[in-house]
């Protein structure tokens, strides 16, 4: 019992030491429509809260020399090339300066028993992951989900859809927060 007791101890302080040193990474999000405004600036403090359990701090539109830089743009509508389902996608894979993250405006909309910006506070979350991972797999689970269901929104209003022990561990094994532009 000593034993179990003692490794749940050096795993949750070795958890707390990764939160404590993870990632930070600066986000900007470009061709905000004005009236989207409000529920941008909402979808940027819950992605904030949902990325910080994962131990990733996020500056909106800030500037910190040798954070990671991430742009996001707002597209207005998907292309047809994309699945009907898709609400975003990223291009973890990229290098250089250009946006990595693009967002369909068009599919962002939250069900009225939502908070305004839920929806999108979470697909940031999700493809910021894909980035900061460096490859573009989902989870069965959870935030890195391919396709979120209802109970998955449900918990999203409720700020109960995390990510899984595996993603988190793979955000801090990632590419981009090991120094990979």
């Amino acid at each position: 019992m000593k034993v179990i007791s003692m490794t749940l101890l050096t795993a949750a302080a070795a958890w707390s030491a990764a939160l404590a040193s993870g990632p930070v990474v600066v986000a900007r999000i470009r061709h905000v429509e004005l009236s989207d405004g409000l529920m941008v600036l909402a979808a940027q403090a819950t992605a904030s809260k949902v990325l910080k359990s994962a131990g990733v701090q996020i500056l909106w539109d800030q500037c910190k020399p040798g954070a990671a830089t991430i742009e996001i743009e707002m597209d207005a509508e998907a292309g047809p090339g994309f699945h009907p389902r898709a609400l975003a996608y990223a291009m973890p894979f990229a290098i250089g300066p250009g946006a990595r993250i693009h967002i369909f405006r068009d599919r962002i909309q939250n069900p009225p028993w939502l908070p305004s910006g839920t929806i999108l506070a979470y697909v940031l979350a999700h493809e910021i992951v894909h980035v900061l991972e460096g490859f573009d797999a989902h989870s069965d689970v959870g935030v890195m989900k391919a396709h979120w269901n209802y109970a998955d929104y449900n918990a999203m209003r409720d700020n109960r859809l995390e990510f899984s022990a595996e993603d988190r561990e793979s955000i801090h094994r990632g590419r981009f927060v090991s120094g990979w532009r």
